[in-house]
């Protein structure tokens, strides 16, 4: 307790970079799940395979650092709306009316692991390194030690939350996008183009996936199994924030972060899935919904 309390600033900063990624893939699962009402497990694998193909056509093609970038943006964007097309639209169009959940949560991780074994064989298992986006400075601050990369994840992290609300509240597709969240069959029957923003969700979905990979590849090493580990890290802060609250998100993956921090600081690495499960299951015991979820009623 006495290592937490005296460098708990410490401890704050360390978790920031962290906690961009967990943001990063929860804004991502809500983009989706909003107004689809599908929780992508493979948005972890996406995430994955932004980095990869960033490398791909840095490394085979010799193209500048932020074409990489970009390319594995598009590349992801299309990859999720083609994820939409053979694993979710069929489990959602054959299941019975309120049974397609199991389904399309088994074909979406089915598609994260193709996703991990494609990658797998094509680019092999060995960990390697991404070019850093953001200079490697170290900056002290009242005798803490910022890195800029992980600030700079974090930054990337709380401006895509904020751009999904501005786009979200003041423009034409974004309110298209919420009313079609509220009440699917209603804004199906205003005129709404349901089947096109279905896949526009997926499309946003996957490009935050992707820009969150991107940033945070240069903190850490880049191999396939790191999907898998991304899902599940996403799941719980989602689950701690609250299905659906962008808000809730930024909340729990910071939450999340630091449990994680702290308890690797004090206790050893070995204690952070005790820490993050245990975070989880007490917000759900006094908040089933998570932080800031609320039950969505649906007409009878």
């Amino acid at each position: 307790m006495n290592v937490l309390l005296n460098d708990l600033p410490g401890i704050i900063v360390r978790s920031l970079g962290p906690a961009g990624v967990y943001i990063m893939i929860g804004l991502g699962y809500n983009a989706i799940f909003a107004p689809t009402k599908v929780f992508n497990l493979a948005q972890g694998g996406l995430m994955m395979v932004a980095m990869f193909v960033a490398i791909l056509i840095m490394e085979l093609l010799g193209l500048p650092l932020i074409v990489g970038m970009v390319g594995a943006v598009i590349v992801v964007a299309v990859l999720a709306v083609v994820e939409e097309r053979v694993a979710v639209q069929p489990a959602v169009r054959q299941a019975e009316p309120g049974g397609a959940d199991i389904t399309w949560a088994i074909t979406t991780l089915a598609f994260m692991l193709i996703l991990e074994a494609v990658v797998s064989i094509a680019g092999g298992t060995d960990p390697r390194r991404f070019p850093n986006i953001l200079p490697d400075q170290r900056l002290m601050l009242g005798g803490t030690v910022l890195s800029l990369p992980a600030v700079g994840l974090f930054g990337v992290a709380i401006v895509t939350a904020l751009a999904l609300h501005l786009f979200y509240t003041r423009s034409r597709t974004g309110k298209f996008l919420t009313a079609m969240a509220e009440n699917k069959d209603a804004a199906s029957i205003r005129g709404v183009n349901v089947r096109t923003l279905t896949l526009l969700s997926f499309a946003l979905g996957g490009a935050i996936a992707a820009m969150g990979g991107l940033f945070m590849a240069p903190l850490t090493f880049v191999y396939s199994t790191i999907a898998g580990l991304y899902t599940f890290k996403g799941v719980v802060a989602v689950s701690i924030g609250g299905m659906g609250s962008n808000a809730g998100v930024i909340i729990g993956g910071f939450l999340l972060a630091f449990v994680e921090r702290a308890m690797t600081d004090t206790l050893g690495t070995g204690w952070v899935g005790v820490g993050s499960v245990g975070l989880l299951l007490v917000v759900l015991l006094i908040r089933p919904h998570g932080i800031m979820g609320h039950v969505q009623e649906r007409p009878v």
